[in-house]
């Protein structure tokens, strides 16, 4: 009998703790900040961007937001080129990124989740060349305007062996305006976001993509290594066999806004 009484006294004990510990999670606020990329750029739309308004959205931020619910979650955007990654998250000053894994260097101090989102990374070039990159083949010889500090797949072997030659720059807004002077004959991007980036400068008319695919690249969420903690709540959720309608349906929200433009309904 009294074991039976110190069990229940303990399992009550349990009970009241992990009830606690929820209502803490549910009044409480996270804030994290989130690595945004070069500070004359706007982020990589529609995954994360600031609004005309200087509000920071985006489809990343809303998956978070969700996933971690019912935790209410802030974000400030730190401006973080790619090439100085290491050395913000090694001295604490940034929280969160959306990247893969293979783009980051080795034994940074950062704990990864699952897949968040599929991004296909194309060839681009100047509109009255498509034709004239049907394959990769037709690449070697070839100048590649690329992201100082970026890594590609198939487009990075053949710098790598010398097959191409690689121009780097700081922003994908000045490699675009690059090929447009022509000193460089392709780019890879990221598809939704290249459009837009392309849309807001007003490119359309000079700038469009190849049938030819650099990469699919599963992109995670990064996660400061003391948040580790977060990392089962995120991956639950992103297993959940209703994620991807989820996805697609944050996803189509931003899906034709104008540059800058904010979703009616968050």
């Amino acid at each position: 009998m009294v074991k039976l009484f110190i069990i229940i006294l303990i399992s009550t004990g349990l009970a009241v703790n992990a009830l606690a510990a929820e209502n803490d999670i549910e009044g409480s606020t996270l804030n994290l900040r989130f690595a945004y990329g070069e500070i004359n750029s706007n982020g990589e739309p529609p995954y994360y961007y600031l609004t005309k308004e200087k509000e920071f959205v985006g489809v990343a931020l809303d998956i978070l937001k969700q996933a971690l619910e019912p935790q209410h979650v802030e974000f400030t955007p730190i401006f973080a080129p790619r090439t100085q990654l290491r050395n913000l998250f090694k001295v604490d000053e940034v929280d969160v990124d959306v990247m893969n894994e293979q783009w980051v260097p080795r034994h940074l101090p950062v704990v990864f989740s699952i897949s968040v989102y599929v991004d296909p990374h194309y060839i681009f070039t100047n509109i009255d060349r498509v034709k004239d990159f049907p394959t990769f083949e037709a690449l070697k010889g070839k100048r590649q305007c690329a992201h100082l500090g970026y890594v590609y797949s198939k487009v990075q072997a053949m710098t790598d062996a010398k097959q191409m030659l690689r121009i780097n720059s700081n922003t994908d807004e000045q490699m675009l305006k690059m090929l447009v002077a022509r000193r460089c004959d392709i780019l890879v991007g990221p598809l939704r976001t290249t459009n837009r980036t392309i849309d807001s400068i007003g490119l359309n008319n000079h700038i469009a993509r190849t049938n030819l695919v650099d990469h699919h690249w599963e992109v995670q969420f990064m996660l400061n290594e003391k948040y580790s903690a977060l990392i089962p709540r995120l991956n639950r959720f992103l297993a959940r066999s209703d994620y991807p309608e989820i996805r697609d349906r944050i996803i189509k929200r931003y899906a034709g806004l104008a540059p800058g433009e904010k979703p009616v309904t968050q």
